[in-house]
């Protein structure tokens, strides 16, 4: 019965022209969120800061003092993660929208340095982000947060590469490395991976025939999966791509 809902929602979700960005996760999938990767080299002690204003604002706030906006900025691009963290739970706490850019930035340095639970705040601020705007600099430094946690086994960092790469996306078109990677680091997850890519080239309505194969392709290995839910989506699936790979075919 959950894996029907699911179905339906997903079905729902494609012909609408979206792409559905998370699977109902198992515990094992669960735990994995828990998977840190440092991929930025943080502000290990106050002295190492260029200016005195600076020592004297990261002591402050180490020692439970407020410190203003402007300050706790520049101790993040400074790499201090809970400068970072902490200047990102405030712009979160006055419009998550309209500072969305700043809260995926200073949140994925907090998460580069070994704050995992700084990684959900930088995904749920990618998803507002506009992909012909966002400076490459910040992108740049997304991408390398993200990969790093995702190619460490953490799921939900493989579910975003997946959701931000692909045309008119966050990232641009997936490579074919990244591809590879994706579903190598995706097959410990049992068809998880296969089925959101499968589903993100669904969602596409300018893609023909060979594009909805690979999609085809990918279904049926999900088909496999011992997760009865990702299985299960799968199989219902398909039917809606033969489908629309034969209305493509009659249309020729």
């Amino acid at each position: 019965m959950r894996s029907l809902a699911l179905f339906v929602l997903l079905a729902a979700t494609l012909t609408s022209g979206a792409v559905a960005q998370s699977l109902p996760m198992t515990a094992e999938q669960r735990e994995s969120r828990a998977i840190s990767a440092v991929s930025i080299q943080k502000l290990r002690h106050t002295r190492h800061l260029p200016h005195r204003y600076l020592r004297v604002a990261r002591k402050a706030m180490i020692a439970g003092l407020d410190i203003d906006d402007n300050d706790m900025a520049r101790l993040g691009d400074h790499k201090d993660g809970l400068a970072a963290k902490r200047y990102a739970a405030r712009l979160i706490a006055r419009d998550p929208v309209a500072h969305a850019s700043d809260i995926a930035y200073y949140s994925a340095i907090a998460a580069g340095t070994g704050r995992i639970y700084a990684l959900d705040d930088m995904i749920a601020a990618m998803h507002h982000l506009d992909p012909v705007s966002e400076p490459w600099s910040r992108r740049h430094m997304l991408i390398k947060v993200l990969y790093s946690h995702a190619w460490a086994g953490n799921v939900m960092a493989l579910d975003a590469v997946i959701a931000f790469n692909g045309e008119g996306t966050l990232f641009g078109p997936m490579s074919d490395a990244t591809r590879a990677r994706v579903l190598r680091h995706g097959a410990v997850h049992d068809g998880r991976a296969e089925l959101l890519l499968a589903m993100k080239l669904m969602a596409r309505g300018d893609v023909g025939p060979p594009v909805l194969q690979h999609a085809m392709d990918y279904l049926q290995r999900g088909a496999e999966s011992r997760d009865l839910t990702i299985s299960t989506t799968s199989r219902n699936l398909i039917p809606l791509l033969v489908g629309r790979l034969a209305a493509q075919v009659a249309s020729n």
